[in-house]
This record gives structure tokens, C-alpha cells and sequence, in this order.
């Protein structure tokens, strides 16, 4: 692989067979001695060229430093030739790692290619762009970047250079993704294809090669697409443009080799993207061992540094700093020690030993990154090295050292004001304030820790409604969500104000909310609302534009030359940008409400509401899982309790070894063992809180978080029951409340997601089979997994038929079973249904779960592959009011921090069904038909959803005579998410209800006109 040209050589390279000959013939005064001299200098710059593309940039340095001496000494007034030699010298000090000396030569490259060419000219245009890129790889100097970019995209423009001004958006988009700005990213690499197609076009039309960089800039552009895609959870967009990025290239065989060191960064990108950090790193290693041999330290160091960083996410701290030593290793061959590659490194790697408590070391480290970045007067730096400082003196109890530290990181020139870095700094701020407060137990500093924490919260709520909501942006509002709740609960306890009782509960929410929000893509919402396409278009357009703009007018008031009409251009752009956006979102709300209040309304329900929602016996119980702590609102019709429980630290791995018990079906369970562990668990996370319910509350309302999601409340033993030696006869919580689960307690009582249902029909009831389903050979994880996710270990469903023939039996309706149970047969009846029953397997892609997947019917000779996808889920629009998934693991999604559940029964949920029963684990066939028979004659017979299933549950452990068969796994897997009401109602014909009034009518007329006669005045009277 030729990392010279991967990395930044695709100016000298379009440039180069040209400028090499330079010398030969266009300097008039040479004579015949100096041009056999320049003979000598021509073949050592292109053995130069030839050395980097091989990556001997030591061997390539040393021949461009003879050249230098030769032109100085027989041609050094031949400026065209000066400027291509050091142009080429600032591209190999750029790549060998003496980056310092890369901007210099690049500068003096682009002083003398506008003496010999002019100021619009391709030479200095192309000197002018990769000073920005220098700036940019060298000191992430993003100013200075965007000032030589913007300079060179001016020059591209006036001279009508579509290749160079496609890339050159290209270059500003990879900038806006390393400052998270993704929606102007996006619109850079829009604005990047659009040009670099129309140079395509023209070629075309003129009938002329295409250049080999184009081909590499769209691909290139393609990837930046996708990584930015994966980035905010549209994984199907991503992958897409992945692909279409190798489409591309294949057109030209040369690039082959040169794309895969992109494809192969993209591949590892999209898997850090989707938390599979693991998977990340084997891209990286692949990367490595194909470019064994490679030289270019400015490449590796950037995979070096990746590698570091997802360790560091796997908490495999050593690892980490073997990978921040190998840059170190790398940095050795500059010679300034005060580089500020060093400060950077030093800076991870002082964090890294603060968290393993090496605090010598830590310290050490982040005073030699703030050193080095106080010498290069580098502000956002030395902010984030006067940060880290502070967060290690606050580790170490000196509050009132770490706040002066704090202070030096907080300037008026950095952090801007409106940045999630700024909300990084306001909350690391109010957590010293609130640690001060615990130390002395002074009321100010609890209060001066509110007012930061509420400023960093307001900007984070700024950032979600600007920007795409990216997952490492959750999960920083997760952590800042935390440190509120903690200070929020402190004032609460002491004040006693319902107002703070409020702001909490609505912290909780919205982090909820925004989950959930985050597994709609930004069309998927638009296609469930029927939004027209083009209204979706404008949002887009508009967001992108008002990033761009806003970032030109940033760029023009750091000009020392910038005029104030040119300011005031800018700003206008960036206010009517503004005002046409808020009135888009405005007309959303009004035509378009769904869409909306899943992407804009970041309003959460109030307790006051919720308490006239409950019923008289019920309760709402909400978690909030942080790293420190578990925050619990227990909230009935006249009481709410707010109380702070030992974090998932105490009790994650009791909840992690009661679900492995329980998943590995009870085989080797012990009554006694079983409880001890589940009443220990009851206790960490729910006994106290019971002990403050009243007497006459039975139902609870549960809205887990974090590892919580895994945990099937009804399990948990309210006594220890250790003198038992029968699960049917346990104490479970089942026994003493009715339990239902909500995803959030705003998306419960949402106003907005009431409708009428239109459905008549009362079920449809569907039994997949599998004799003949084919695996699609791409379908790789599916293939790997698939005999993984059957119910009972085998592939057929041997249960699922009989179990949709008994339900079908209690309604009297037709069932869909074997090859009737197909995807397409689904899409075309399930709206007509008030209750949808599917008996089938499900793939649950933990990494992704939108692409989990119910698998249909897959009949021979048909081209549909039979499996219905999450993401396909969040498009329907349908009427049911409950969906049951009699299936494997339909609830099981993937467990990270800032994701929540998301699953196909999340998924049924945003299509709009209230009430979702589903599987936390593989029940077997043998219990399926049992439990589920007896819930729909409960629901038959009018009982409420919830109580429903309670009942057929203890109805079964009642009945059941084997007890090994009443451990749990045979029948608590299944819980109910969302409304609880009876369905009964519902089942009527409407036929009835207008028959039923017709008659009501009739005696209303019947019994008022005889009165109406006998009490009316007669004609003659």
C-alpha cells in the first residue's frame, strides 16, 4: 500500500509529470551548462516522488534536500521549480513525522508558485488547500484549516475547477465530522459529489480520460458518508454508501489497492459506531498486518491512536497505553520535544492512569500536555489539559485547586459558548462544587453546582435540537443527566421543593425520550407521518446550510481583512437560515404532529399528570441507571418518593447471574440457591421502595433503565425463602402485584399517540414454518446464528401451531398458518387486525437492532426471503392495540449505555401500538401454548392486558404438577409493555354500536313526542 499517496498526495500527483519538466523548458535565461545541470535535478525529484510512493520517505527526504541545494545554487531564480521541490519537501516531512517543518515549506511552495504562476492559478490553489489539510493533520488547527481551505475553495471556484473545488468540500466535511457539526458534514459531501460528478459529466462530454483522483475523491466522499451515517445510528444509509463507494473505484483497477486502506478504516469506524469495539480493533489489525513494512508515521500513529481509544472504551487500560507508547515511539523522529503530537498523548495517557488511580503518574503527564500546549499557545489545548487537571485534583479532594484549574479551562476564546465541550466543562465544574458542598455541607456551593449543571444541561438541549443525535452525544447527556440528578436530589432533601421533584423526574424522562428518539432515522420518522419528500428535503437542506453558514461567518470574523459588509452578509445568511428553519418546524407541528414530537418535543410528562393518570391501586416505579447511582421515583395517585440507590456496580452481577440461572432452564437450580439470590436482588432495587407503597396499591407500572431492561420484576422473591423446596409455591412479586412496563412514562400518556382504532377484526394469528427456508448466502449472520434463536434448540416450531389454532379457536377466527404465515401475507392484513399474534422465530442483532429480524414463512419458489426487520417495523402505521411476539429473545436488544432497549417490540411500539407483549429469553414450546391460551381467554373473559397474563402465570404454576416445570424459565419470560386496559370493549362489532344507538334513538323519540303532544297547547285553546 502506498500510504504517500493515500495519505495527501493527490495534488502533486495530478501536478507532477507536468512541473517535473518545469525546469527544462519554460525558464528563458538557463543556458546550456545550467540545463544539464537541472538535468541532474529533474531525475532526483522524480526518484524523490518514486521513493515516497513506497513509503522511503527517509531515502525521498535526503533527495529533495540535494535537489534543493542544486536549484538554489544553478537556478534559484526558477520559481516554478522552487515551489514544486518544496512542495514536495512539506509533503514528505509531512508524512515521516516532522510535522512541525510541513506548514514552513508548504508556505514558502505557494509564495513562489503565485510569483511564477499568479495568485489564480492551479499551482497556488493547490499549495493554498494543503496548507489547510497540513494545519488540520499536523496541530488540528481547525481555524487555520478552515481559513486555507476556504482561500483555496475561493480560487477553485473563480477558475471553474469542479474536481479540485469537490474535493476541496470534501476536506471541509472531514473537518466538520471531527467537530461533530454532522449535518454540515453531510451537506459538504453532498456539495463534494455534486461537483465531482458534473467534472465526470464533462470529461464525458468532451470526450477526455478521467482523472485517477477522481475516483479516489468520490470514494472517499462516499465513505466520509457513511462513517457520518453510521455515526447517527442510519446504519442501512451507511452501509449503502459503503458500497457505493467500492462500486466506484472498481471501475479503475489501479485504485484497488489505495482504497482499501479507507474501506478497511470505514469497516472499523462503523463497528466503534455500533459499540463493537472489538470488531473495530480486528479492521485496525487487518490494516496494520496489510500494510506491514509501511514508514509513515502520520499513519500509523492515527490507527495507533484509534486502537488506544477503543481500548480505552474496553476498559483494557494497559492495552491502551502500550498503543499511546508506540506513538510516543513514533514521535521520536522530531525533534522538538515540545511537539504537540506529545501533548495530546500525554493527555490520554494522564487520563488513563487517573482512572487506575496512579495519580503520580497521572499528574506528571497532564502537566507536561499543559506545558507543551501553554508553549504552542494552542487555547483548546490548554483547556482541555487545564480540565483534566482539575478533574485529577477533584479525584484528589483539592476542590478549591481543581476550581482554579477549572477556571484556566473555561476562557472567553474557548470553549465557544453554544458547544458540547462547553457543556462538558459547565458540568465538570458543578461536580467540583457538589463534591465541596459534601465536604462542608455548605448550601452555596450545592446551589452554585445547580446553576452550572442547569447551564450545561440547557446547551446540551440546544445541541439536540441543532444537530443529529449521534450516540457518544447520548451518553454524554446520560452522564451529565446523573451528576444533576445527584445534585438536584441533595437540594430536594434539604429544601424539600416540588419544584426540584419536578426537574428531576423530567431529567429522567428526557433522557428516556431521547433514547427512543435516537432509533428513528431522520426519514423513517417523515415515511410513518407521510410527510411529502420534499418538506423532508428542505429540513435537510436547511440544517446543513445554517451549519455551513454558520461556520463562514466564524471563519470571516478571525480575518483581520474582512470587511464589515462581508460580516453582515454572513450573519443575514445565518438569521434568514435560522428564521426559515423554526418556521419549517412550525408548519411541522401543525400539519405533521407525529413527526414532530418523536423529533422536536422534548416536553416530559409532569408528576402532577401522571398521578391523575394512575389508577387508585396502581404505582409508578421509574429508574434511572448512572454509574454511581440508581435514581428511583416511586409515584402514586397522592405520593411520590424520590430516593438514591447504590449504582448497577452493587448489584449488576446478582442481576446478571439471577437471568443466566433462569435462561439456562432450571436445570440445576436449587429452590433455596434460586431464592437467596433473588431476594437479595429484590432488595438492592425494589424492597425499601415497596415498604412506602399503601396497603390497597396491587398494580405497579415499572419503566426500567440500563441492565434493568433484562430483569423480569415478577421473579424476584419478596422473602428469602430459604426454608422452600418448591418454585410453585415461592414468593415471588408476581404473587403480591399485578406488573406491567412502559418504556417511558411520557410515552405512555403521550396526548399526541391517542387514536381511535379503525380495525374490526378481532385477531390475526399467524404460525410460521421452516421446512423450506433458505439462507441467503450473504446473509452470513444469519447463517451463524440462526440455529442459536429457535425455542426449543431445534428448527422447527413444532408448539406454534397448535398454540395459533387454540387462540384462533377462543375468537372464532381464521388463523395464518404454515405457508399462509408469509411477510408479504403480514403487510397485507395486519392493519385490519385489534390483535396481532406471531408464533415464529426472531433474529435479534444485538449491535444493530433495527436490522433484528421476525422470520416468516420462506415458501419455495418465492422470491421473499421472509424476514421482517425492526427498521421496516418503524414505517407501518398500524391499528392494533396489542401485538403479542410468541417468539426467541423478542425483547432482548442490545444492552449499552445511552441506547436502551431497542428491540422488535420497541419497534411495534413506534408503529404505533400501544401494548406489546413479548420474550425476555427462549420459553419452551412445551409452555408456550399453555401460557398463552390462557392470557387471550383472560382477555376474552374483559380483564385488563396485564392482569390477564398475571393471572394465566399463576393459573399455570397453580396447574403445574411437575415443579421443576414452575421454575421461572418456563413462564415469566413473557411481560406486557404499555397500555393496560381491558380489550373487551373493543371486540364488538361496530355494527352493534350503530344498531345500539339507532335503538336508543328510537326510545328517545318514542317517549318524547307523545309528552311533547299531551303538554302542547291545541289549536283551539
Amino acid at each position: 500500500m502506498s500510504s504517500y499517496i493515500l495519505a495527501t498526495s493527490d495534488t502533486l500527483r495530478k501536478t507532477l509529470p507536468f512541473l517535473l519538466l518545469i525546469g527544462l523548458f519554460i525558464h528563458p535565461s538557463i543556458s546550456w551548462a545550467q540545463k544539464l545541470t537541472e538535468a541532474d535535478i529533474v531525475p532526483l525529484l522524480s526518484q524523490a516522488n518514486t521513493y515516497a510512493e513506497s513509503a522511503d520517505y527517509e531515502s525521498g527526504d535526503k533527495l529533495l534536500a540535494k535537489a534543493l541545494n542544486l536549484i538554489l545554487q544553478y537556478q534559484a531564480d526558477n520559481d516554478s521549480l522552487l515551489g514544486l521541490t518544496y512542495f514536495m519537501i512539506s509533503k514528505t516531512k509531512h508524512l515521516n513525522g516532522e510535522w512541525e517543518a510541513a506548514a514552513p515549506n508548504m508556505k514558502r511552495a505557494a509564495e513562489y508558485y503565485e510569483k511564477a504562476y499568479g495568485t489564480l492559478s492551479s499551482q497556488n490553489a493547490d499549495a493554498v488547500y494543503s496548507l489547510g489539510k497540513i494545519y488540520f493533520d499536523v496541530n488540528e488547527d481547525v481555524d487555520s484549516a478552515y481559513h486555507y481551505l476556504y482561500a483555496a475553495l475561493d480560487l477553485y471556484v473563480q477558475m471553474d475547477k469542479k474536481l479540485d473545488i469537490g474535493w476541496n468540500h470534501r476536506a471541509i466535511g472531514t473537518i466538520q465530522a471531527f467537530t461533530k457539526d454532522y449535518a454540515g458534514a453531510l451537506a459538504s459531501c453532498e456539495l463534494a459529489v455534486e461537483y465531482l460528478q458534473a467534472y465526470r459529466e464533462e470529461c464525458e462530454a468532451k470526450e477526455e480520460p478521467i482523472s485517477r483522483s477522481y475516483y479516489l475523491q468520490i470514494g472517499q466522499a462516499y465513505l466520509l458518508m457513511a462513517e457520518l451515517y453510521a455515526a447517527i445510528n442510519d446504519e442501512e444509509r451507511s452501509i449503502l454508501l459503503a458500497q457505493r463507494a467500492w462500486q466506484i473505484v472498481e471501475e479503475k483497477e489501479e485504485v484497488h489497492k489505495l482504497m482499501r486502506y479507507y474501506v478497511l478504516n470505514n469497516q472499523a469506524q462503523f463497528h466503534a459506531h455500533r459499540g463493537d469495539y472489538r470488531a473495530a480493533l480486528a479492521s485496525y489489525q487487518l490494516l496494520l498486518d496489510e500494510s506491514e513494512g509501511e514508514k509513515a508515521p502520520s499513519e500509523r500513529r492515527v490507527v495507533y491512536k484509534e486502537m488506544a481509544q477503543f481500548y480505552s472504551e474496553l476498559k483494557e487500560y494497559e492495552e491502551a497505553l502500550d498503543f499511546h507508547q508506540q506513538i510516543l515511539d513514533l514521535n521520536t523522529v522530531i525533534q522538538a520535544k515540545d511537539s504537540l503530537h506529545y501533548a495530546e498523548t500525554y493527555l490520554e495517557m494522564a487520563k488513563i492512569y487517573r482512572l487506575q488511580a496512579d495519580y503520580e503518574k497521572a499528574e506528571r503527564f497532564v502537566e507536561d500536555a499543559y506545558s507543551i500546549s501553554t508553549f504552542h499557545k494552542k487555547q483548546w489545548r490548554i483547556s482541555n489539559a487545564a480540565a483534566e487537571k482539575a478533574r485529577l485534583l477533584d479525584q484528589l479532594g483539592k476542590y478549591q485547586q481543581a476550581q482554579e484549574w477549572m477556571e484556566k479551562a473555561i476562557t472567553p476564546s474557548y470553549p465557544p459558548e453554544s458547544s458540547l465541550e462547553m457543556a462538558r466543562l459547565l458540568a465538570d465544574q458543578a461536580k467540583i462544587f457538589f463534591h465541596q458542598y459534601q465536604q462542608g455541607n455548605q448550601l452555596e456551593r450545592l446551589e452554585e453546582a445547580e446553576k452550572q449543571i442547569d447551564k450545561s444541561l440547557s446547551l446540551i438541549q440546544l445541541f439536540t435540537e441543532e444537530t443529529f443525535k449521534r450516540r457518544d452525544f447520548i451518553k454524554e447527556q446520560l452522564n451529565i443527566t446523573e451528576l444533576a440528578l445527584q445534585i438536584k436530589l441533595a437540594l430536594y432533601e434539604s429544601q424539600g421543593s416540588l419544584k426540584l421533584l419536578e426537574e428531576g423526574f423530567a431529567l429522567s424522562e428526557s433522557a428516556k425520550v431521547n433514547t427512543l428518539r435516537l432509533t428513528l432515522r431522520e426519514n423513517q420518522g417523515a415515511q410513518r407521518a407521510k410527510i411529502p419528500a420534499e418538506i423532508i428535503e428542505q429540513e435537510k437542506v436547511l440544517k446543513g446550510k445554517l451549519a455551513i453558514y454558520r461556520e463562514r461567518l466564524h471563519y470571516v470574523a478571525q480575518q483581520n481583512q474582512t470587511t464589515e459588509s462581508q460580516r453582515h452578509q454572513w450573519q443575514d445568511s445565518v438569521f434568514l437560515t435560522s428564521t426559515a428553519l423554526q418556521a419549517l418546524k412550525e408548519q411541522l407541528e401543525r400539519e405533521y404532529a407525529d413527526y414532530y414530537h418523536l423529533k422536536y418535543d422534548n416536553q416530559s410528562i409532569s408528576i402532577d399528570r401522571i398521578q391523575k393518570q394512575l389508577q387508585a391501586d396502581e404505582a409508578l416505579l421509574e429508574y434511572f441507571v448512572g454509574d454511581e447511582y440508581l435514581f428511583v421515583f416511586l409515584v402514586t395517585p397522592s405520593h411520590v418518593h424520590w430516593q438514591a440507590l447504590e449504582g448497577p456496580t452493587a448489584w449488576s452481577e446478582n442481576l446478571l447471574r439471577l437471568r443466566n440461572e433462569v435462561m439456562a432452564g432450571g436445570q440445576e437450580s436449587e429452590v433455596s440457591a434460586f431464592g437467596q439470590l433473588a431476594h437479595t436482588l429484590y432488595q438492592q432495587v425494589m424492597g425499601k421502595l415497596l415498604s412506602e407503597l399503601p396497603e390497597h396499591i396491587k398494580q405497579l407500572t415499572i419503566v426500567p433503565d440500563g441492565l434493568l431492561n433484562l430483569l423480569p420484576f415478577e421473579i424476584l422473591f419478596t422473602s428469602p425463602g430459604t426454608q422452600l423446596n418448591s418454585f410453585s409455591a415461592a414468593p415471588y412479586l408476581l404473587k403480591d402485584y399485578t406488573l406491567s412496563y412502559a418504556y417511558s412514562a411520557t410515552w405512555l400518556w403521550s396526548d399526541w399517540k391517542k387514536r381511535k382504532r379503525k380495525a374490526e377484526k378481532e385477531l390475526g394469528a399467524f404460525a410460521a414454518n421452516y421446512e423450506t427456508y433458505q439462507i441467503e448466502q450473504n446473509d452470513t449472520l444469519l447463517a451463524a446464528v440462526f440455529q442459536d434463536v429457535v425455542r426449543s434448540g431445534y428448527l422447527p416450531l413444532p408448539g406454534a401451531e397448535k398454540e395459533v389454532q387454540d387462540i384462533a379457536a377462543i375468537f372464532e377466527a381464521e388463523p395464518f398458518l404454515r405457508s399462509e404465515a408469509t411477510k408479504s401475507q403480514f403487510e397485507a392484513v395486519a392493519a385490519q387486525y385489534q390483535i396481532l399474534h406471531l408464533a415464529m422465530h426472531a433474529l435479534i442483532e444485538e449491535n444493530a437492532p433495527q436490522f433484528s429480524k421476525l422470520l416468516f414463512t420462506q415458501n419455495t419458489g418465492e422470491t421473499e426471503n421472509g424476514q421482517l426487520s425492526a427498521q421496516e417495523l418503524y414505517n407501518y402505521d398500524l391499528e392494533a392495540d396489542l401485538v403479542v411476539l410468541s417468539a426467541c429473545n423478542t425483547g432482548l436488544g442490545k444492552m449499552k449505555r445511552g441506547e436502551g432497549l431497542m428491540s422488535l417490540s420497541h419497534a411495534f411500539a413506534l408503529a404505533g401500538v400501544p401494548a406489546t407483549v413479548m420474550s425476555l429469553w427462549k420459553i419452551p414450546d412445551q409452555t408456550t401454548p399453555a401460557l398463552m391460551v390462557r392470557f387471550y381467554q383472560n382477555l376474552k373473559d374483559g380483564l385488563p392486558k396485564n392482569e390477564a397474563l398475571r393471572k394465566a402465570k399463576l393459573d399455570y404454576l397453580q396447574e403445574t404438577k411437575l415443579d421443576q416445570l414452575a421454575h421461572p424459565y418456563y413462564w415469566a419470560g413473557f411481560m406486557l409493555m404499555g397500555d393496560t386496559k381491558p380489550l373487551s370493549s373493543s371486540w364488538i362489532p361496530t355494527g352493534f354500536w350503530y344498531g345500539l344507538i339507532i335503538i336508543l334513538i328510537g326510545f328517545g323519540l318514542y317517549f318524547y313526542f307523545p309528552k311533547n303532544r299531551e303538554s302542547s297547547p291545541s289549536a283551539g285553546s
